[in-house]
């Protein structure tokens, strides 16, 4: 009788990994969704800090999957130093209604076929 053996360690990394990349695809699934959803602005022109132009598409182009192995992370990250304004956009503000982008993004039935193995 030979017993082949496995060290748990070994199976867990490869579990790991198939799930990260299994998260990733769905993550960049999302991303793509989110970027066809992103409202498109109207150009401001700057008033005295750099930080209070907007550039039309900027949001948009701030959307990206992050992978981080040594966490089991993968995140989708809209907004940056000069699209800081995505959570007003998602979720509105008193003055605006939401455009939300993400969060249809997340509900799309392919990103929950990528997590299944569909």
């Amino acid at each position: 009788m030979k017993i082949k053996w496995h060290p748990i360690g070994m199976i867990t990394k490869e579990i790991e990994k198939a799930a990260m990349d299994r998260l990733e695809g769905a993550g960049k699934h999302i991303e793509s969704h989110a970027k066809q959803l992103c409202p498109v602005g109207k150009a401001v022109p700057r008033h005295g800090k750099p930080w209070t132009e907007r550039i039309p598409g900027e949001l948009r182009r701030s959307i990206h999957t992050e992978r981080d192995d040594k966490e089991l992370i993968v995140r989708v990250v809209a907004g940056s130093y000069m699209a800081f304004y995505g959570w007003w956009v998602e979720f509105g503000t008193v003055k605006m209604r939401a455009r939300s982008y993400m969060r249809p993004a997340m509900r799309s039935p392919m990103v929950k076929a990528v997590i299944e193995g569909m």
